[in-house]
């Protein structure tokens, strides 16, 4: 007597030996829905109805509320890292970007001009004036009384969008007092790569800090200061805000109010609540090649090229940093996720999870290091959806995606994805496929899934010859494998249906349906169906 049978189904567990694989798990599960603990077929994807550019390797939805509720979408034709102003009603509509010859940044005014989008970019960050300027006192005696003031003068620039650059070099010294004029002259005009609507003036009195005066235009070349000393109080607070360093990448936002990207070992931070603002001061050293970042909830998450770091604190200036003592490199940036408290990662030998505390190698138990770099992981390109890490990937021989997940193993997809972002408002994974962008298994249709169950070795004598299919819709295609020889059967009610297969040792069974199923039975009497 023998019944084999595929009931409360699981993902593929390639680690285990086909013959040893625990019942409910999967030798083989591609495009199958698990997750009413039933077979069903992933929903099909679907088209959004826009089109990019075949060369797109990065994509970004910009202002989704405009545009009849579509926004527009940002293309990059490479491995760009985008996110929005890390600012509470940013009037401006902010995006800032690295990746792209240098850190960029644009707005909701220039943004969408035109299409490709975005139609403009501007430099992150703001250089300080070229050079200095001349400073004038009061012509003639001080009044009888008046106190006179050693005085020096700086300027900085300020941005249509409020970004204010560090200061030009301090000014020659004059001697003013109260109730005259001080007067500037030769101000540098700005040549850089952003939009300059004004030069704001600042002066420090008897080796105190520098205090605002006032503002001119942007294209003014002289200032006259006639404010009494009672009337400034405002210190400059653009000192130390320096421009990001040009090879900056993997810009992240942080919920700080800050951001966080890095060039070379070196990972730099931009000052809270304003996103131009790098200082050097800032920066801080990690002993191996940054490959990316991630932030959780436990902290800052660094993968290098040879083991994570975790960065704390509370504000940049006094961020320090502690390995892990899990050495696992990371191969692939886009392959980083943030699972809420820990990030998972492809190393060579698996996929990791780091924590604030420790790292492991969270696919050991599924899948072996010979399997996993069939992937090829540094082509892994990933993303956090319905709780799940899903990955595209290209081995050379095979472009494809998988799904993880500890308990249910994993699960194949046909699909492939150049490049993809994840839409939290409308729980969407967007993803370009050739020219056209889609969503991810959205659709209400569903598409046909391939299972195949464990191998079952049977005792000497046993046989079989009778089949159930417990399914939401008939008829359901089957294959029964024996000893590697394929009998196909088609069940067309849920009903005992008697079949003749041949005979051998070792017996597979074997789904290939757009149709759910429920449960498969096959045994060698119908007695011994449920």
């Amino acid at each position: 007597m023998a019944i084999i049978s595929i009931l409360q189904p699981g993902g593929e567990l390639p680690r285990v030996d086909p013959k040893l694989l625990p019942s409910t798990m999967a030798q083989v599960a591609n495009n199958v829905d698990l997750r009413r603990g039933r077979l069903e077929g992933v929903f099909a994807h679907v088209s959004i109805n826009e089109t990019i550019s075949s060369l797109t390797k990065t994509m970004f939805r910009y202002a989704k509320e405009t545009n009849g509720g579509n926004g527009y979408w940002f293309t990059f034709s490479s491995d760009v890292d985008v996110v929005e102003a890390p600012i509470i009603d940013d009037d401006w509509g902010r995006v800032y970007w690295t990746g792209d010859a240098f850190p960029k940044m644009t707005a909701i005014d220039v943004a969408v001009g035109g299409a490709p989008y975005p139609s403009i970019g501007y430099q992150l960050g703001i250089d300080p004036p070229s050079s200095g300027f001349s400073a004038a006192g009061p012509v003639g005696p001080a009044p009888e009384g008046a106190q006179k003031l050693s005085t020096f003068y700086v300027m900085t620039y300020m941005s249509k969008y409020g970004e204010e650059s560090p200061p030009c070099v301090v000014s020659d010294e004059v001697i003013r007092w109260d109730g005259d004029t001080v007067t500037l002259s030769a101000l540098p005009i700005h040549s850089g790569n952003n939009v300059i609507a004004s030069k704001l003036i600042y002066r420090s009195e008897g080796g105190g800090e520098f205090l605002y005066v006032g503002a001119v235009g942007a294209g003014a070349v002289t200032f006259s200061d006639s404010i009494d000393s009672a009337g400034i109080s405002e210190p400059i607070p653009s000192v130390l805000w320096d421009k990001p360093n040009a090879s900056m990448v993997g810009l992240k936002s942080l919920s700080s109010g800050g951001m966080v990207g890095f060039f070379g070992k070196t990972l730099c931070f931009s000052e809270p609540g304003f996103p131009h603002a790098w200082p050097v001061g800032y920066r801080i050293a990690i002993p191996h090649m940054i490959v990316g970042v991630v932030e959780t909830s436990q902290g800052i998450i660094v993968l290098t090229d040879a083991k994570p770091y975790v960065v704390n604190g509370s504000h940049p200036e006094s961020m320090g940093s502690y390995p892990l003592d899990r050495a696992q490199a990371c191969v692939s940036r886009r392959g980083i996720v943030d699972m809420g408290e820990y990030a998972l990662y492809p190393s060579p030998d698996g996929l990791i999870v780091a924590g604030a505390s420790d790292g492991a190698v969270l696919s050991e138990s599924v899948i072996t290091a010979e399997q996993w770099k069939a992937y090829k992981p540094e082509t892994i390109n990933a993303f956090r959806h319905n709780e799940r890490y899903i990955a595209f990937f290209d081995n050379g021989a095979t472009q494809g995606a998988f799904s993880f997940d500890p308990q249910e193993g994993l699960r194949h997809f046909d699909q492939w994805a150049e490049c993809g972002l994840i839409d939290l408002e409308d729980d969407a994974l967007f993803f370009k496929n050739g020219t056209a962008i889609n969503s991810w298994q959205s659709g209400v249709t569903r598409e046909t899934y391939t299972y195949r169950g464990k191998k079952h070795a049977l005792d000497i004598g046993e046989t079989f010859n009778t089949v159930m299919v417990d399914a939401e819709a008939y008829p359901v295609d089957i294959n029964v494998i024996v000893d590697g020889e394929v009998t196909a059967l088609q069940v067309t009610a849920r009903k005992s249906q008697r079949v003749r297969l041949p005979r051998g040792y070792v017996t597979e069974l074997e789904v290939v349906s757009n149709k759910a199923v429920v449960g498969l039975w096959l045994a060698s009497s119908v007695g011994e169906l449920p």
